[in-house]
């Protein structure tokens, strides 16, 4: 073989195994690219599987969410913990949450809430189940089974109304609400609200004392025992269903709808540069059978819907915030 040749064909054999080289390393890579892709091909993209927040009011539909296709990984907390947490969280692709399962306007509050940083970015929140607010009432202790109105319900020498923490998701709302009843209006601002208003959820929140502690579902339990409370604010269905216990009808538990009539909302908000894309894929899923009927099982019956009759949610914040 001349010799010009065999350089030549040296060069090409040479050439021919780098180029194998590159393209095994880049099957390589793509196999290890893992299951977590952060970004993806750009801010708001990626394919999963995703990091939730789950809130614990919503007991076990946050177990139920552990485990399904597209979750990488539930964290439950409570709703002010989780503001706390997603105030100032990293935004970019280092932010440590993809959806919050929450109640709404949980994820609207988050603006209003103030930290070292601007709080994560709610890209969207969509409705995926509902409950009327209503009250489960002792007759003998409430005297408010055929008016189930805040007006009532705080009267002087009322037993405690069972209203769960401010720094759980239902607390505030149910506050919200009484504010509501009191004032006769949604339309209205904390600075605003008259004395009485005030001094009447201050005093409801001084009855319900030590046991402001816990959740709703935990303060509902709570009214099967004598004397504790005169009546309890949470989900309807909570509350149809401890009336539907033996203890409950032993003590004659009844369920009311509270006037004015609100809604409260469960939604699934997206969080970060992979909120859509985490929604889009996990909406399926938390409507699912599996987490569907674990949010039934807790309370949360009714159709997919925002929260209504409520004040706006930095309202709602505001009076978080005053009050507790």
């Amino acid at each position: 073989m001349p010799p010009r040749l065999a350089r030549l064909l040296a060069v090409v054999a040479a050439l021919a195994l780098v180029a194998g080289a590159f393209a095994l390393r880049t099957a390589l890579a793509d196999d290890d690219g893992g299951s977590v892709r952060a970004g993806g091909d750009g801010p708001g993209s990626g394919d999963g599987p995703f990091r939730i927040l789950c809130d614990d009011d919503l007991g076990a539909a946050c177990e139920a969410l552990a485990g399904q296709p597209g979750v990488a990984s539930v964290v439950v907390v409570r709703a002010g913990d989780a503001v706390e947490r997603l105030s100032g969280e990293a935004s970019g692709d280092d932010a440590a949450y993809d959806a919050w399962l929450t109640l709404d306007p949980w994820p609207a509050m988050l603006a209003s809430a103030g930290g070292d940083g601007p709080p994560l970015a709610v890209t969207e929140a969509v409705p995926v189940a509902s409950s009327p607010l209503a009250l489960l009432i002792d007759p003998e202790a409430s005297g408010c089974e055929d008016d189930a109105t805040w007006a009532c319900l705080t009267e002087p020498a009322r037993n405690p109304v069972g209203v769960a923490s401010l720094a759980t998701a239902t607390g505030p709302l149910v506050l919200a609400h009484a504010a509501v009843g009191l004032e006769g209006d949604t339309d209205f601002g904390v600075n605003q609200m008259e004395d009485t208003t005030r001094a009447d959820l201050a005093d409801l929140l001084r009855v319900v004392g030590s046991e402001r502690s816990r959740t709703a579902a935990e303060q509902a339990e709570g009214l099967l025992q004598p004397g504790r409370f005169s009546a309890v604010a949470g989900p309807e269905g909570g509350a149809r269903d401890l009336a539907a216990r033996p203890q409950g009808r032993r003590r004659g538990l009844v369920v009311a709808v509270l006037a004015p009539e609100a809604t409260l909302g469960v939604v699934l908000a997206g969080l970060g540069p992979r909120g859509s894309a985490a929604v889009a894929t996990l909406r399926a899923v938390v409507t699912g059978q599996t987490v569907g009927r674990a949010l039934a099982e807790g309370g949360w019956t009714g159709p997919a819907s925002r929260t209504r009759g409520l004040p706006d949610p930095d309202v709602i914040y505001r009076l978080q915030e005053d009050l507790a």
